[in-house]
């Protein structure tokens, strides 16, 4: 995960901003373009995601976007999950420590928030590591899915033709 950041620094500029493009082109990648394959969370979260499943049918590039968009934390986790087992591949110990440290400082700083004893300091640190994390896991989706794939994911074309 760390030189993933290197190797594709523009996905990983990108996703420090806006990490719900990537996750959504990332998941279109996965699924071979096919909207229909498309379950929210891929089903991940059974339990929740459940009561979803009347409201995707139809609607697929929409609950993909707002997946991307609203729970991108779940969209990038999923989509890690899609990668690995779809290329039989595995988090290194560097990645899962880092996703554990990442983890940690998210409860001490819920912690000491809830207990009054949080910092502002603390608290930019834990959402700019929050970030960086982020940013690197889409950074190594996106260079695992050009290496396995030999494909680019393309970013969404938002703003359409306006601008021509």
């Amino acid at each position: 995960m760390i030189n993933a950041c290197f190797t594709q620094p523009i996905t990983c500029a990108l996703s420090c901003l806006l990490p719900c493009f990537k996750a959504r082109s990332h998941r279109l990648t996965m699924l071979d373009n096919d909207l229909s394959r498309y379950k929210c969370c891929n089903n991940r979260y059974q339990c929740i995601t459940r009561h979803c499943d009347g409201c995707v049918q139809g609607n697929e590039g929409c609950c993909l976007w707002l997946e991307a968009c609203c729970c991108h934390e779940c969209a990038i986790y999923t989509n890690r999950s899609m990668i690995m087992q779809r290329f039989n591949v595995r988090d290194s110990a560097c990645d899962a420590c880092i996703q554990i440290f990442l983890c940690f400082c998210q409860i001490l700083n819920c912690v000491l928030q809830c207990s009054g004893n949080g910092s502002d300091e603390l608290e930019t640190f834990v959402d700019g590591l929050y970030c960086a994390v982020y940013a690197c896991m889409n950074s190594q989706h996106e260079a695992e899915i050009e290496h396995r794939l030999g494909v680019t994911t393309k970013e969404p074309d938002v703003m359409g033709r306006m601008g021509r």
